[in-house]
């Protein structure tokens, strides 16, 4: 054989071989991907979803086209009904019901979804949204890996802030940019003609972006910072005012914006803090967005519900029992009393306040801790809601409510029909 056949030969080899190449594929188990917000290790390296919650990555797609999503995954039903998995990946999400393949909780079923996505970085999550005890049976979903492939994807599974910048960019150059039309009035009356030359400052971002404020008028607490009008430079108030009003375009309440703070003494309203927070977003040019107005989280330790009133909710299980406590073991005239201090506090912390601020979150965490839920059911939680937003109108202030996982807080939309539960448009997120 002559040397340039072999050449030749040589040369198709490794052109067959370059075109053989198919899409770049990563596969991670689930224990390994980057973000889990709660669970546990199942089978060597996959992830049991202890509550409605999510496990993600970030991954990047160097030209725009088709990216596939393969979830192996295994639920376990309770109470006849099985677990629910979503997939989210910029403003794209699939929905599955998991199938319960045996109780060795090993045999994984694959489930696919391809999304046309363009170029940029990405954040990808899994999430299990219909997590439940009933009775001796849980409502567990086992995932055991996550495969993502597609021409020029590279996985990028770690919690950068290189990573989360790079997708919030991608986020905004492609699904939050669109195109406006401005007409101008001219000043003698009439429409400016168009081509005429005018001049275009950014007065405000829309986007909103808090910084918490932390402090509250009670023993074991630092004072609220911004409550002093005139801090001395350089002290601990005044850098904090300064790095408030040079960071952010709103700020959120914390210690003083809960119940307890607010009301310790039932009837009795300690609301100077909080009107010292929305006072300085006023004289700041800031923007306000109020603490929850209610959270009724559980603590699993001791079977308490915390940051509450020790009137309405023990925090301790020797405090005697609030009127939540009673009304969550069947007190009917407990549970009357409880809704109507809801409803005070409704009027002088959304209503009456509704003209100062632009948004207050509803129930904080209602999904991962569901004791209001359990004192009056899914419908007593849309009435709690029908109820903040009817109080909010008077600004057409914003009630925010959390998505059903809990992971981030949206605005509320739409009406939906949710199994005969009216003010179900309360629940609903954009």
């Amino acid at each position: 054989m002559r040397k340039q056949d072999r050449l030749y030969i040589i040369s198709l080899i490794v052109v067959a071989v370059i075109c053989t190449v198919g899409p770049a594929a990563a596969t991670l188990s689930a224990n390994s991907l980057v973000f889990k917000s709660d669970g546990g290790l199942h089978n060597t390296d996959g992830w049991r979803f202890n509550s409605c919650s999510y496990i993600g990555t970030f991954f990047s797609v160097s030209g725009a086209g088709n990216v596939t999503f393969t979830i192996r995954a295994e639920g376990q039903s309770a109470g006849g009904v099985l677990p629910a998995m979503h997939l989210h990946v910029a403003d794209s999400n699939t929905s599955w019901t998991v199938a319960d393949n045996g109780p060795a909780n090993t045999t994984y079923s694959n489930y696919t979804a391809t999304y046309n996505l363009p170029a940029g970085t990405y954040w990808l999550r899994v999430e299990h949204t219909n997590f439940a005890v009933v009775g001796s049976e849980v409502r567990y979903l086992y995932v055991k890996s996550v495969d993502i492939s597609g021409a020029g994807v590279s996985l990028l599974n770690s919690a950068t802030n290189a990573n989360c910048l790079a997708a919030a960019d991608s986020y905004i150059l492609n699904y939050r940019r669109g195109t406006a039309t401005v007409t101008l009035n001219a000043q003698e009356g009439g429409v400016l003609p168009a081509g005429t030359s005018v001049r275009v400052k950014l007065r405000r971002h829309a986007f909103n972006f808090a910084g918490a404020v932390h402090g509250a008028n009670w023993p074991g607490f630092e004072k609220l910072p911004l409550a002093n009008t005139n801090p001395i430079p350089g002290s601990g108030d005044w850098n904090h005012q300064q790095l408030i009003d040079s960071h952010f375009n709103m700020i959120a309440p914390s210690e003083c914006g809960q119940w307890w703070s607010n009301e310790a003494t039932r009837d009795v309203h300690a609301l100077t803090d909080i009107d010292n927070f929305l006072n300085y977003a006023q004289n700041h040019n800031l923007r306000a967005r109020m603490l929850h107005c209610f959270w009724y989280p559980l603590n699993t330790a001791n079977n308490t519900i915390q940051c509450n009133p020790e009137w309405f909710a023990r925090t301790w299980p020797t405090f005697p029992l609030g009127l939540f406590d009673r009304a969550l073991q069947g007190d009917t005239t407990a549970s009357q009393e409880a809704k109507i201090e809801q409803s005070e506090r409704i009027q002088y912390y959304i209503r009456d306040r509704s003209h100062r601020y632009d948004e207050v979150e509803g129930i904080n965490e209602a999904y991962h801790w569901n004791s209001h839920q359990l004192a009056w059911g899914m419908q007593g939680v849309a009435d709690t809601y029908a109820e903040m937003q009817a109080a909010g109108i008077a600004r057409t202030s914003r009630v925010v409510t959390l998505k059903p996982l809990g992971v981030t807080n949206k605005n509320l939309i739409g009406t939906v029909t949710t199994a005969g539960v009216s003010n179900a448009d309360m629940l609903v997120c954009a």
